[in-house]
């Protein structure tokens, strides 16, 4: 019997060492329980986190590509914008070039006009001055017209008679009919 005793001591011991292993590893289940409830409930957290977060990139990612269709139609517009721009400057800087032409041919003209303007006032003095003459010549013919009237041409017998020998105004001798007048 003492072996049977020592050997239930031996159990009992074994059993009691079991038992508070078994404790033990009731309160780590326990322990790993709560960690596991714990952590269940962050994961949890954490999967509304990511799904708030992947909410707000879809958000941010549809509004990026709004911003770059923006950005590219605000490019569209921009190159529009600078090639009406540089068509505008061009067609500015010819017609610099054609007021310039037409203020060079405007100066041209004015210079013409006050060229054509003196002569113009030079034709009218010579106009006035033969006007002049043709009265002086006018009222000279008219006198000559008024002394002349009762005169008669000369007859051919009385042109005739009419001495038509040239003299050499430098000799003052007769000349023979044969040369020229000096």
């Amino acid at each position: 019997m003492s072996k049977i005793n020592t050997l239930r001591d031996s159990a009992n011991a074994k059993i009691s060492e079991a038992n508070s292993i078994i404790t033990g590893k009731k309160a780590e289940i326990s322990k790993l329980n709560q960690d596991i409830k714990n952590m269940t409930s962050e994961k949890d957290n954490l999967t509304k986190d990511i799904a708030s977060l992947k909410n707000e990139i879809t958000g941010l990612q549809t509004s990026l590509n709004d911003s770059n269709t923006n950005l590219e139609a605000t490019k569209a517009s921009l190159k529009t914008k600078t090639n009406e721009y540089n068509d505008k400057v061009a067609e500015l800087n010819t017609t610099k070039e054609k007021i310039a032409n037409y203020e060079s041919l405007l100066k041209y003209a004015q210079q013409k006009a006050e060229e054509a303007d003196k002569l113009v006032a030079q034709l009218e003095k010579e106009i006035q001055k033969a006007n002049d003459e043709v009265k002086v010549h006018g009222e000279a013919v008219n006198k000559v017209k008024v002394e002349s009237k009762d005169d008669q041409p000369l007859s051919q017998k009385e042109l005739d008679a009419m001495n038509t020998t040239l003299t050499n105004v430098d000799s003052g001798a007769a000349d023979t009919g044969v040369g020229s007048i000096k």
